[in-house]
């Protein structure tokens, strides 16, 4: 036992005065505990009213009541340890205004989604934290942001604000044709009931198939932005829950789908934000809603309430019943009609070139009758096509000229770009008819061919509007309007005009650079296209011209340069002789094959588009054009 406790004694001596060395050598110079750092910095934009770097606050400015604007801050760590941040959060009394988003963060500028705290930052890499303002109220607005992070005390961050009114988001919600609601007859202290009346029926369902119908949520607004406001940005219509009524944002109310027959397409995150529509900054104005019936095994009828709970303030909630009959029925199967090798004369439409004022075929010889044995089952008796998208109220029925509209293949004519929905209805000799099915849906847009297509349509059935192109082709050009040699329009642009205008002679007239007037509508609607196959570098201005009728009349103008929508307006012109002087196309060559433009409006008065003057019937009637008074850009 001597021995074990010596050897015992030893190492504990030992060890005694290595640990002594080790601690002598660590003075407060040589051993320090290594931890993350953070460094906040604002980051730039030319969006900001002002900054103050060194009590890292940014003053947002003016920001619209129903709009968005973010304040923008880089975290950095320059150690090399990583940096934890567990919360950025409101100091509740040190902040105001309704309504801030919840804090959150992105890898960089080019990571576009957000995402919520916690967050780790790697050594010498940095994140941004995005603290965004979406007023719900005008005034004054204050958030004091708290940065929680295991480098040290918390970092605040201040962002100012001043809520401004410039307008409301408005809701309009479209499906199967009908446009709703009516506020004067749906909506009670903003709870918008739809009756049966105005009930999506997805119709008749074949057993264990699927049924579905598309809603459109749109933000009619047409609200100007605040000064050195974003105009992409301005009168945004939040989808999201309303604690106070459903809670849902969008879905079925409580108890109306217990079975779980109806559902959506997409799992929803709110807010789902829908700015007005504008060209220019990408924004459509609308949000598809995609809702699916799964019609069981036994025959029987299925209701539900849809709900969409939006910051509208005279619509903010919306029911709208839903209904749809699990049937034997039969299944529309619509589609563009295909090039067919062993008749190779027999129409077909490719998807990929479809421009406006071309024809497309359609096939609906696939639909079939699941009650009968086959090949009986595809000998329908009853076919109908029709166009549900655009509605009726923005493109009469007749313009689109259907041959064999009631028939297994059909065509229809297209007046004007953009998307198409067409659905197909059959009917068995029972007088069953199919419902809404995905395959009875034929969606298809229309892209314009030419690098200049400009397209005028009007509301008024017998009103005469008259769409102008001017070429800048001659000094002060561009503001004579009807002038004989640089005016494309109704007297001398027209295919097989005797004198045709021709403003580059290298290329015969309406081809290459020179224009082309589809037609001269002289009763009501439109649509006037002008188009332009390769354009030559200059300007090229745009006007219409109320020539002839009676009443207020809303023309809508959309300009597409390289089949992209550009410019997509409208304006109500009050009285025949007036033009509306609406903007300039600026060609270049960019060294591409056809070159690119932009497109640059008129300012005119506060919440309208473009300008207007007055030139009579007799002024369009000489060669010299009459010159459009106000300054353009």
């Amino acid at each position: 036992m001597g021995i074990s406790i010596s050897f015992h004694k030893r190492i504990l001596f030992l060890t005694s005065i290595l640990l002594a060395g080790l601690l002598g050598a660590c003075s407060e110079d040589s051993f320090t505990m290594v931890t993350a750092k953070i460094e906040v910095t604002i980051e730039p934009s030319d969006s900001y009213a002002d900054v103050n770097e060194e009590e890292l606050t940014i003053d947002l400015g003016e920001v619209p009541v129903y709009g968005t604007r973010t304040a923008t801050f880089r975290i950095e760590n320059p150690s090399v340890n990583p940096l934890r941040i567990e919360e950025i959060k409101y100091d509740a009394e040190a902040s105001e205004g309704n309504h801030w988003e919840d804090p959150t963060w992105r890898r960089s500028a080019a990571d576009s989604a957000g995402k919520l705290p916690p967050l780790t930052v790697k050594g010498a890499a940095s994140r941004l934290i995005d603290i965004t303002y979406s007023p719900l109220q005008i005034g004054p607005a204050t958030a004091t942001v708290e940065v929680i992070n295991d480098a040290g005390a918390p970092k605040i961050l201040k962002v100012l604000a001043i809520g401004v009114y410039v307008g409301d988001p408005e809701i309009e919600v479209a499906y199967g044709g009908l446009v709703v609601p009516d506020a004067a007859s749906d909506c009670v202290d903003g709870i918008c009931t739809l009756g049966a009346e105005n009930a999506l029926d997805l119709g008749n369902i074949a057993l264990e198939t699927q049924g579905t119908a598309q809603i459109t949520i749109k933000n009619i607004a047409e609200c100007e932005p605040a000064p050195d406001g974003n105009p992409c940005s301005t009168c945004v219509l939040r989808v999201e829950p309303d604690s106070e009524h459903h809670n849902l944002g969008i879905g079925f109310k409580d108890g109306s789908n217990a079975d779980d027959v109806f559902s959506f397409e997409t799992v929803y995150e709110f807010p789902q934000e829908i700015p007005q529509k504008d060209a220019e900054c990408g924004n459509t104005g609308e949000l598809k809603v995609l809702v699916r019936f799964s019609a069981p095994d036994v025959e029987s009828l299925h209701e539900t309430v849809l709900v969409i709970e939006t910051n509208d303030g005279d619509e903010g909630v919306i029911e709208i019943p839903i209904k749809a009959q699990a049937l034997n029925a039969p299944i529309a199967i619509g589609k563009l009609r295909e090039f067919d090798a062993t008749n190779p004369s027999s129409p077909y439409t490719d998807a990929d070139e479809i421009e406006p004022l071309f024809r497309v075929h359609f096939d609906g010889r696939e639909s079939y009758d699941p009650s009968l044995p086959a090949p009986e089952n595809t000998n329908l008796p009853y076919y109908h096509w029709e166009v549900i998208s655009p509605t009726i109220d923005e493109i009469p029925q007749a313009e689109y000229q259907w041959q064999g509209q009631n028939e297994s293949t059909s065509s229809m004519w297209v007046p004007i770009a953009g998307e198409y929905i067409v659905k197909l209805t059959v009917r068995n000799s029972s007088g069953v008819e199919s419902g809404d099915t995905e395959s009875a849906f034929v969606t298809f847009t229309a892209h314009p061919g030419s690098a200049i297509h400009i397209q005028l349509v009007w509301d008024h059935p017998t009103n005469d509007q008259d769409l102008h192109l001017i070429w800048g082709g001659a000094d002060n050009s561009l503001q004579n309007v009807c002038h004989k040699d640089y005016d494309c329009y109704f007297s001398n642009c027209n295919e097989g005009d005797w004198e045709q205008i021709h403003w580059f002679a290298d290329q015969p007239a309406g081809t290459g650079p020179n224009p082309r007037l589809d037609r001269d509508d002289t009763n009501g609607l439109g649509p006037e296209n002008i188009n332009i196959d390769e354009p030559d570098p200059g300007k090229y201005r745009v006007y219409v011209h109320y020539w002839g009728g009676t009443g207020a009349t809303v023309n809508t103008m959309r300009i597409y340069l390289n089949g992209l929508l550009r410019f997509d307006q409208h304006r109500t012109m009050t009285s025949s002789s007036q033009v509306w002087g609406i903007g300039t196309i600026e060609w270049v060559d960019d060294e591409t094959e056809l070159g690119n433009g932009t497109f640059e409006v008129f300012q005119g008065e506060p919440g309208e588009v473009g300008q207007i003057g007055t030139m009579t019937t007799s002024d369009c009637s000489g060669t010299t054009g009459w010159t459009f008074p106000h300054s353009t850009p």
